[in-house]
């Protein structure tokens, strides 16, 4: 296996401004390939290494995801359960209409709205109900679900698409049936069994020092700036949210990836076979996608809680259907691909990055599956 050329593309990106990148690979469950490249820090002068921490925003997703699949496996959640069951706030939901107007919703939440965001939820933080929850230091998990059920739906479950909350609602539905809490859920059937000893909901001092500087992409002006080193979905010290929460390293989150893409040959899998068949079908139609979905471009869909590949001759892509991922609000991306036992994960802190989505990983995606597949 030749990676050359993939390695030559990883090291010009500095000019693309993507100040650092740690990007990994693998191949029936084994580390293939890994490029570390550029810097870490605002002044461009630390080097990125396998030290280096990352917010993973929404690649916090298909964490949240396999853990409440785990659950579906133990006969604990069910597809089409109402989140009242679980959540008693969420029993009688109103509709937002585009008058302004607010009516009782006609339909309810069900736990498979949530897992592949039809649930009617937005992702706003600056609601009344939420900011007053979050003047809380400690507010919980518990509380600030109770908060986002408090505010109306923006449409009738299940009929519209809309990337939303529904995966912190989710992971409040894990700590209902499991007793624990989210964190305590995912170190002892997740972090634990994988070894992934980096990733955490809590920022410690020591974890701040090597959590890698962030920036936000203006794709016009061709430049990226220093923002804000925080993440603002993380809305109090206790709170561990399933959609955007988890902090980590490139060979944790690799191992999270790597596992899953052996996950149809491994004795003992961190998730089931039939599961992750039923994650990365596609969940949403095509009609409801249009225009909301910014992956369908690519030639992908959505399943539960990750895009899904549905037409790669569409998108010119050289991974085939199933193939499935997702990526964070800094720029990071990985894939998986349990047919074929490969996965990808690369990490950086660059967000509102077009570049990112629409060129770096298909470009990345598609040396690779050259280089293994093609070779």
């Amino acid at each position: 296996m030749n990676f050359d050329d993939l390695t030559k593309y990883i090291r010009s990106l500095p000019d693309n401004q993507i100040p650092g990148i740690d990007l990994m690979v693998f191949h029936q469950g084994k580390e293939v390939y890994r490029c570390m490249n550029g810097t870490c820090d605002y002044l461009r002068r630390k080097s990125v290494s396998p030290d280096t921490r990352y917010y993973i925003y929404s690649m916090t997703k298909p964490i949240t995801m396999t853990a409440v699949m785990q659950c579906v496996e133990r006969g604990e959640i069910w597809l089409e359960d109402y989140v009242a069951n679980y959540i008693p706030a969420f029993s009688d939901m109103k509709v937002l209409e585009k008058d302004g107007t607010v009516r009782p919703a006609k339909k309810k939440i069900k736990i498979k709205h949530l897992l592949s965001m039809t649930s009617g939820l937005d992702y706003r933080l600056d609601s009344p109900s939420r900011l007053e929850a979050m003047r809380d230091p400690m507010l919980t998990t518990e509380k600030f679900i109770n908060a986002v059920a408090a505010d109306p739906l923006r449409f009738e479950p299940g009929t519209k698409y809309k990337y939303s909350l529904s995966h912190d609602v989710a992971a409040r539905v894990v700590e209902v049936v499991t007793g624990k809490t989210f964190g305590e859920y995912l170190q002892e059937h997740i972090f634990a069994p994988l070894g992934m000893n980096d990733t955490t909901f809590r920022e410690t001092p020591a974890i701040r020092r090597n959590l890698a500087a962030q920036f936000r992409r203006d794709d016009v002006k061709d430049k990226i700036y220093p923002i804000d080193f925080r993440n603002g979905f993380v809305v109090s010290q206790a709170y561990e949210s399933g959609g955007a929460g988890l902090i980590t390293s490139t060979e944790d989150y690799g191992k999270f990836v790597s596992a899953m893409s052996t996950a149809f040959h491994d004795e003992h899998p961190i998730l089931g076979q039939a599961a992750i068949e039923l994650m990365r079908t596609p969940q949403v139609s095509d009609e409801i996608l249009e225009g909301e979905f910014s992956k369908f471009e690519q030639g992908y869909s959505y399943g539960l809680g990750v895009r899904t590949m549905k037409y790669p001759e569409k998108a010119g892509a050289k991974s085939p259907v199933g193939e499935f991922g997702w990526d964070g609000a800094a720029g990071s991306v990985s894939f998986i691909d349990p047919d074929n036992q490969i996965a990808m994960v690369y990490l950086i802190q660059v967000g509102r990055s077009k570049f990112s989505y629409f060129t770096l990983f298909p470009e990345v995606r598609d040396k690779i599956y050259d280089i293994l597949l093609n070779s």
